[in-house]
């Protein structure tokens, strides 16, 4: 059986980049972060906490420069007082960099920047490494992440949806065993409706359940020996009551996840979300999944300054799911989950779930809302039933193992 593994990455980045001010001094050096990803940004809020002021983000994509200051920009209106928006660090191309400054500390953490490609680059301007820049995270370091999975046979992706359908039809007898409410939902409804099974490129499944039969189910299910009930985004150190979500845990498949600030290992298995009751009026509703999306930013925030440690989340959970209880499912008018990446967007009537139907999903029948059409709408739009374009037909950024 698999056993979960983290490690914080966190910990390990702070502890390099003192190394790097003792040796150069960053508070009379021009900081810049080269690269636009989770460590990046990490790092600079990290040099923030160190009381160090930053010039820039750096980025070799104009693309994703425009991408980034456009995010920054929604950000701000949402989460942000007039007088902290001047503070967001802008995000500059390589041009920034092309005229060789003695003065600049160039940092990098992403993920994305391996090899020696953006090495060369720097070194053509006349940047060299040790002396201006720094490669603050080792993602190659031969850690437990990587050793634990020794001698373990690598899987594909139809092993990975074969482990997680197995999970999924163990879930299923469950509910229908405790008369337990459960609807397939997100991509994996659209995969049901679509394809009558997983989208194709698609690795896990979502379920949710109206929030007084997720907290039975919390209450009911003790799983067996590779069946195991577990939490999401490593949130839930004190139970239901500081999860982001459950999950139902297949440990006889390994995953290795990085998701920054960690390192994990974990389990195939499904996502189980609880289906909250919402504001009945339009701007309530609006302001009550937008606090909800606020307090979950300040968990993460919380994290940063605790140095990578999630259970610093557990007290934000705690005022989310109380939150949540306030408008009971089955008496409320507008239904969703939060919080959500869809924010105000995944909110649906509730009646859409009082007509149930059955539908096919890799050859057996699950439950989800009849009326599919007002659900995939509201979250895909009208063409759910279009493929993406092929650049936007991938998985998740994981690897996954067997013991068998």
């Amino acid at each position: 059986m698999i056993d979960i593994h983290i490690e914080n990455l966190q910990k390990q980045l702070f502890e390099n980049l003192k190394q790097v001010d003792d040796k150069v001094a960053f508070k009379n050096k021009t900081i810049c972060v080269f690269g636009l990803d989770n460590p990046s940004y990490r790092t600079a809020r990290l040099l923030v906490f160190m009381g160090i002021e930053i010039s820039a983000y750096i980025s070799t994509d104009k693309k994703e420069v425009w991408q980034f200051s456009s995010k920054q920009k929604i950000f701000a209106k949402k989460f942000l007082r007039p007088e902290k928006v001047s503070k967001l660090l802008p995000v500059k191309g390589i041009e920034y960099l092309r005229q060789f400054d003695s003065n600049k500390v160039i940092l990098i953490s992403s993920q994305t920047l391996v090899g020696d490609e953006y090495a060369a680059l720097l070194d053509s301007f006349g940047y060299k490494e040790g002396t201006h820049y720094f490669r603050v995270l080792d993602w190659e370091a031969p850690t437990e992440f990587k050793t634990k999975t020794r001698g373990l046979r690598p899987l594909e992706l139809s092993d990975i949806q074969k482990s997680s359908f197995e999970t999924l039809k163990y879930f299923r007898d469950f509910c229908n065993k405790h008369n337990l409410r459960y609807y397939l939902c997100g991509g994996t409804f659209l995969g049901a409706v679509r394809h009558k099974g997983f989208i194709p490129w698609d690795d896990d499944i979502d379920v949710d359940m109206p929030l007084p039969d997720y907290l039975k189910f919390y209450e009911l299910f003790k799983g067996d020996e590779r069946f195991r009930k577990g939490h999401g985004d490593l949130l839930g150190t004190r139970g239901v009551e500081t999860a982001r979500f459950l999950r139902v845990l297949d440990r006889d498949v390994a995953l290795r996840i990085t998701m920054f600030p960690h390192r994990r290992i974990t389990s195939t298995g499904i996502d189980i979300f609880p289906l909250c009751g919402l504001p009945r009026e339009g701007k309530a509703r609006t302001h009550f999944i937008r606090k909800i999306s606020y307090i979950e930013w300040q968990s993460r925030y919380a994290r940063v300054f605790a140095m990578g440690d999630h259970a610093v989340q557990d007290e934000y959970y705690k005022r989310i799911n109380t939150m949540r209880k306030y408008y009971h499912f089955d008496k409320s008018e507008w239904v969703g989950y939060t919080p959500c990446p869809y924010e105000e967007k995944a909110c649906f009537s509730r009646s859409i779930y009082d007509e149930i139907a059955t539908y096919q999903f890799e050859g057996e029948l699950f439950t989800a809302p009849r009326d599919y059409e007002q659900y995939l709408t509201t979250l895909y739009g009208a063409d759910y039933m279009t493929l993406p374009p092929l650049e936007d037909q991938k998985a998740h950024e994981f690897e996954a193992f067997s013991q068998y």
